[in-house]
C-alpha cells in the first residue's frame, strides 16, 4: 500500500478541561476523502489540527511527511471547504484576504500589496474594500 499521506500518533487535543481528541493513531492513504462520525467525535477538531488551524495538545502529526503547524509548503497543498461560513460580519476584504493568504502560506508582508493588487481585479475603487463583510452579498 502506498504511504500515508497523514499520519497521527498518540494525538489528543484539549480544550481547557475538555476533551477533542483522546490519543488517537490513526493514517490516511491516497483515495480517503471524508471522515465519520458522531457528533462530538473530533472530526472538526481533527481536520482543524490537519489544516494547522489548530495545535495538538500532545502527540504528533505528519501531513505529506511534515508537521503542517505554520508550515506554508505543506498549507500550499492543502484544500478545506469548512461546513459553515466562518468569517465574521466586520471583516473587509484586506482583512479576509489577508487571512486566507497566511492559511495557504502566502507571508503576512506581502500584504497590503498583493491584496491591492486582487482587489483591484475584483472591484474598482476603493470605496469598496472599506466595507464590511456583511454589506456585501453573498
Amino acid at each position: 500500500m502506498n504511504d500515508p499521506i497523514i499520519q497521527g500518533i498518540k494525538l489528543s487535543r484539549w480544550y481547557g478541561v475538555v476533551m477533542g481528541l483522546n490519543n488517537i493513531d490513526f493514517q490516511i492513504h491516497p483515495g480517503i476523502t471524508g471522515l465519520v462520525g458522531p457528533n462530538g467525535a473530533g472530526k472538526s477538531t481533527l481536520i482543524q489540527i490537519i489544516t494547522g488551524q489548530l495545535q495538538p495538545s500532545s502527540g504528533s502529526l505528519k501531513v505529506f511527511g511534515e508537521n503542517p503547524w505554520n508550515q506554508p509548503s505543506v498549507l500550499r497543498r492543502i484544500g478545506y471547504c469548512p461546513e459553515r461560513e466562518s468569517l465574521p460580519e466586520h471583516l473587509k476584504p484586506m482583512d479576509w484576504l489577508s487571512g486566507l493568504g497566511q492559511i495557504s502560506g502566502i507571508p503576512r508582508t506581502a500584504f497590503p500589496e498583493l491584496g491591492i493588487r486582487l482587489l483591484k481585479r475584483v472591484k474598482p475603487g476603493e470605496a469598496h474594500w472599506k466595507k464590511r463583510r456583511g454589506q456585501y452579498s453573498k
